[in-house]
């Protein structure tokens, strides 16, 4: 049989048990980072009612959704 002391008992324990939340958050934050964000080329403003909107076309030229008004970027 194997003799083993308490304390490094309780320390064994305790570092697999952090081990094992570290791998748990660092695949949380690994998720997380992998998704994609909105580029400032994708977010417009309109010139005439001051909506902001999101377009997934980058182009130079955009309707307004709230107002119907063609914007363009510059």
């Amino acid at each position: 049989m194997l003799k083993i002391d308490f304390f490094l008992f309780i320390c064994y324990y305790l570092s697999t048990g952090l081990f094992f939340i570290l791998l748990l958050w660092l695949a949380i934050q690994r998720k997380t980072l992998r998704q994609p964000g909105i580029s400032e080329k994708q977010i417009w403003q309109c010139h005439i009612c001051l909506y902001v909107y999101f377009d997934s076309k980058a182009s130079r030229i955009s309707t307004c959704p709230q107002c119907g008004s063609l914007n363009q970027r510059g």
